[in-house]
């Protein structure tokens, strides 16, 4: 159940979702269960994970779900970066990465989607993605989930952040595993 906990919201009306730190897909096919998803956009960066999501669109692996595939990462507007690839579910951007990689901000990537749900796992870099959207959130106030355990004060920078943008959302916070990993801040106007 993470990203679709029961308790936080009815996510049967979700059908446009961003998935930001898509890795091989696995949080798609999980919204399939409990969303009447019809379209994604899926930000991933490292490209053995994006080479995987692709395939599993081309084979059908998702029916007739519509699918935007960035192999970008997601920042606070489009640069370059370094990054360290090849860590699965960990690659992340880092000063020292072997690896450059293209980012965008979700603003300037997609200024026509109209999605009802941000998930966001980017491996630390939340604070800066969600920077880079200040236009799509207030215009379609989507459900949110962000994760929170990749840096200490993200537990409390991101709600406050979200919070200071006074768009009446309620939170909820959840952790998924043992020891407060994968914990996520869920937002829900």
């Amino acid at each position: 159940e993470q990203y679709f906990a029961p308790d936080v919201a009815d996510w049967s009306r979700v059908e446009r979702l961003i998935d930001c730190g898509a890795f091989d897909g696995d949080t798609i096919e999980n919204a399939l269960r409990y969303c009447a998803l019809e379209e994604v956009a899926a930000f991933e960066p490292d490209e053995a994970n994006f080479r995987t999501l692709a395939r599993r669109f081309k084979e059908g692996e998702f029916g007739n779900l519509r699918g935007l595939l960035s192999p970008c990462g997601v920042w606070s507007e489009t640069t370059t970066l370094r990054f360290q690839a090849g860590q699965e579910t960990g690659s992340h951007v880092d000063a020292n990465g072997e690896s450059t990689i293209a980012c965008t901000s979700l603003d300037e990537a997609l200024p026509g989607f109209s999605p009802h749900y941000i998930k966001m796992d980017i491996e630390g870099a939340e604070p800066q993605a969600l920077h880079g959207e200040r236009e799509m959130i207030p215009k379609h106030r989507p459900r949110i989930a962000v994760c929170l355990y990749h840096a200490p004060q993200h537990l409390w920078e991101l709600p406050l952040l979200i919070e200071s943008w006074n768009l009446n959302y309620s939170f909820f916070l959840r952790s998924h595993l043992f020891n407060g990993f994968e914990s996520i801040l869920y937002a829900v106007p």
